[in-house]
């Protein structure tokens, strides 16, 4: 196997070529070929391992996309997002049977679920400090009982992404008022007259994902808009974790969810703060963000496995209290282009390239 080349895995999608992040893919392979890496973008089921080979997409010379087909590249950058049972079972065989071949090496290992993540998170003497009290969805009495500690209760899919299934329970005298995103991200609001007609909503809801309970944090500005905090860290072409970029995702104020595919809007991070909070306030926030960003990555790569970068998302709330709400090993890139931080887009695209090509020099 060539020492020096790099596959990108990921799922299949319309288009031409048939797979997303095709501009993104296409900046790898270009800064590839003048550092003298091989980058080739295919699918799982494109590997044919009785040959150790697989057909893929490259760039031809005049920079136009070209099918191949070419050797098991032994790094391999995980870009397959899994929206759905259809996917999992599709590609999963696949990837785990690359996983087991001798002289491949991932960037990184994609992180578990939310519930897996926080169950380790919740160890660490530090980290479990900026965690929100959080318990996997048993029954429908343990709902009851969240919603007489809490005036508001946060109700998460385990898995999923993009706030779909995410909803925001709150009991109003004897009545109960859901507010959320439905299966194609659309908000709602309903009332229920009773727990009971809940709970018969609510039913048909843990059938299809299974939830995660939290307390609602008041997670929005003074004017009651919902945000939260975007950190991107990856490793760079020493090896070393760094913060790539740092950005605020602002919701729609009738919103729950601050989430960018469901409406939400890119700020600096840093005139957030100015534009928000006093000079010590933001230095309280800076000093706690720190902590996380510093302290999460080392520790999860510890006791999770190989990771090239994670996207940290962050909460603030009323009383200037920081919470790490969510942590995702497959980060997005969009915040970075809605803010036309060029240079946070460049880095962050580039940093997976020159982290392989660290690891091929170490190899």
């Amino acid at each position: 196997m060539e020492n020096s080349a790099l596959g990108i895995m990921t799922v299949h999608a319309p288009g031409k070529p048939p797979f997303p992040e095709r501009v993104f893919f296409r900046r790898l392979i270009e800064r590839g070929q003048k550092e003298g890496i091989s980058v080739i973008v295919f699918h799982p089921t494109a590997i044919h391992f009785e040959t150790q080979k697989l057909n893929g997409f490259t760039l031809d010379q005049k920079g136009k996309w070209q099918t191949i087909t070419a050797p098991i590249p032994p790094f391999i950058y995980d870009r397959c997002f899994y929206l759905g049972t259809k996917y999992n079972r599709t590609y999963k065989p696949q990837i785990d049977r690359l996983l087991s071949l001798k002289g491949i090496r991932f960037l990184g290992v994609g992180l578990k679920g939310k519930w897996q993540m926080y169950q380790l998170v919740k160890n660490h003497p530090t980290l479990a400090s900026y965690l929100p009290p959080t318990e996997r969805v048993e029954n429908l009495d343990q709902i009851q009982s969240w919603l007489q500690r809490y005036p508001s209760i946060i109700l998460k899919p385990m898995s999923g992404s993009l706030g779909i299934g995410v909803m925001k329970a709150s009991k109003s005298n004897s009545a109960i008022i859901v507010e959320g995103r439905g299966k194609n991200n659309v908000p709602f609001r309903k009332s229920f007259k009773s727990f009971q007609s809940f709970c018969t909503f609510f039913k048909s809801r843990i059938e299809r994902w299974k939830y995660l309970i939290q307390p609602y944090l008041t997670l929005k500005t003074q004017h009651g808009v919902p945000f939260d905090v975007r950190l991107l860290v990856q490793k760079d072409g020493t090896g070393q974790w760094v913060t790539t970029g740092s950005a605020i995702r602002m919701g729609q104020s009738k919103s729950i969810t601050s989430n960018l595919h469901g409406g939400g809007k890119a700020f600096s991070f840093h005139q957030f703060l100015e534009q928000y909070y006093t000079p010590v306030q933001a230095e309280k926030i800076n000093s706690k963000i720190a902590i996380i960003e510093r302290t999460l990555p080392k520790y999860l790569e510890k006791h999770h496995g190989p990771l090239v970068e994670i996207g940290i998302d962050i909460g603030i709330d009323s009383d200037q209290n920081v919470w790490l709400i969510e942590v995702n090993s497959k980060p997005g890139r969009q915040i970075f282009e809605q803010l036309q931080d060029k240079e946070a887009v460049l880095k962050s695209q580039l940093s997976p390239l020159y982290y392989a090509k660290y690891l091929m020099r170490s190899y």
